[in-house]
């Protein structure tokens, strides 16, 4: 985990792992074995498009490369515009699939599906 200061206040984390613990996440994705995966990035709401998580991001990445990952995966909303735009500034990025939740009251299950061909992450404005 990182955590980014601004004084003596912690304004962004982000959290990486070398595999998907179910005890956070509903699913079971297998990651490659040289895959870091980025389990959570979260920057203060008033200290957004500032470059934090783009700075959390590629930090991370880096400590994982000197450790022998040679890639990330990270889950997102297609929606989520932000974290989009930090994760493209930092690196070339492609959508590698998509994870489809089901959830009937309490009983919630995931489903991750590979695309045939990943594509480039596109950035769509609001």
């Amino acid at each position: 985990c990182l955590v980014a200061w601004k004084r003596r206040q912690a304004v962004g984390y982000a959290w990486f792992s070398p595999a998907i613990e179910s005890r956070h996440e509903s699913y079971d994705l297998p990651l490659p074995s040289d895959t870091l995966y980025i389990w959570r990035v979260e920057v203060k709401r008033t200290e957004r498009r500032q470059g934090i998580a783009a700075a959390l991001l590629s930090r991370g990445l880096q400590l994982g490369r000197d450790r022998g990952f040679q890639r990330s995966w990270i889950i997102l909303h297609p929606h989520n515009i932000g974290s989009l735009r930090a994760i493209a500034s930092i690196a070339p990025s492609r959508v590698l699939g998509t994870v489809a939740r089901f959830k009937v009251l309490s009983w919630m299950r995931s489903r991750y599906r590979a695309l045939s061909a990943p594509v480039p992450i596109e950035i769509q404005s609001t």
